[in-house]
């Protein structure tokens, strides 16, 4: 063995210095140093956000601070008409009443259209969000 106690594991090829070095992602998936994660909403914040006009949408009463995708993130788009800004305690509401947020329209099956459902709007009531940031009255 040698001095350093490393060659002999070197020379038999137990060792290699790539396999030392740490991995440039420390978490599977995580973003490369210097890089943002992709933001897949980013193009429809600006849009949903001046739709809701910085309000909550369910209850009209807290300042909104959650996107809140009506589909799963995997089943749905990123389009306006699937989101809806929501302030934390109505978002928490969401996922905590799974049946009542899906009467409500705040929960889409991933088979249906989000254009297609009404949504429990806390001010105007039942409505239909479109991708252009508006809405229309539902029956």
């Amino acid at each position: 063995m040698s001095a350093d106690g490393m060659s002999d594991i070197r020379a038999a090829g137990w060792w290699s210095v790539e396999r030392a070095r740490p991995t440039e992602r420390a978490v599977i998936g995580a973003p490369k140093r210097g890089r943002r994660p992709v933001d897949p909403m980013a193009a429809a914040r600006p849009i949903v956000h001046d739709r809701s006009k910085g309000m909550c949408e369910r209850c009209c009463a807290e300042r909104a601070t959650d996107m809140y995708p009506r589909q799963l993130r995997r089943h749905g788009d990123h389009q306006p008409a699937n989101l809806a800004d929501l302030c934390r305690t109505c978002h928490n509401w969401a996922h905590g009443n799974p049946a009542q947020a899906r009467k409500a329209g705040f929960i889409v099956s991933g088979s249906v259209d989000p254009r297609t459902v009404p949504l429990e709007h806390g001010l105007y009531g039942r409505v239909r969000l479109d991708d252009k940031g508006g809405w229309e009255l539902a029956a």
